[in-house]
């Protein structure tokens, strides 16, 4: 259908609807792109579903060193696919940027702090308790880096 129809409106330029092979050509790669990119997509969810579990056991087992790359990748994952301001990204995000923290990472952990306390005031509003709880851990971290 999606083929036929991109044939169909390019057909609409050119002289007598005729369709030159090239075009179909190229329409068949497309839904071949796109079939890669679904099968690719499900494959990232499951990827990012194991390694939400790998993160959650490293961080409870005390090691917050060992999770920190995968920690990255996640989010990045989930910026890239749910964008910035879902809820789940801001989650996670948070996470990160605790955890940056916990390992003495203050500077990744103010870019990454700041930026949820933009996303969840644009997304929640400024008096949502989320974008409190964000605003109260980079508030606790300016701290520790002026006292620091």
């Amino acid at each position: 259908m999606a083929i036929a129809g991109l044939v169909g409106i390019v057909g609409v330029f050119l002289p007598e609807g005729i369709v030159p092979p090239t075009l179909v050509y190229i329409g068949l790669a497309a839904a071949a792109t796109l079939a890669v990119t679904a099968i690719l997509g499900y494959a990232n969810w499951r990827g990012s579903k194991l390694r939400a579990q790998r993160i959650h056991a490293r961080l409870r087992a005390n090691d917050p060193r060992k999770a920190l790359p995968e920690l990255r990748t996640l989010v990045a994952d989930l910026e890239r696919v749910a964008g910035q301001d879902d809820p789940i990204t801001m989650e996670w995000r948070q996470v990160l940027a605790r955890t940056q923290r916990d390992v003495g990472q203050l500077a990744d952990a103010l870019r990454t702090g700041k930026l949820n306390v933009e996303c969840r005031t644009r997304a929640l509003g400024h008096d949502h308790p989320r974008t409190k709880e964000s605003r109260r851990d980079l508030q606790m971290l300016l701290r520790e880096i002026e006292g620091g």
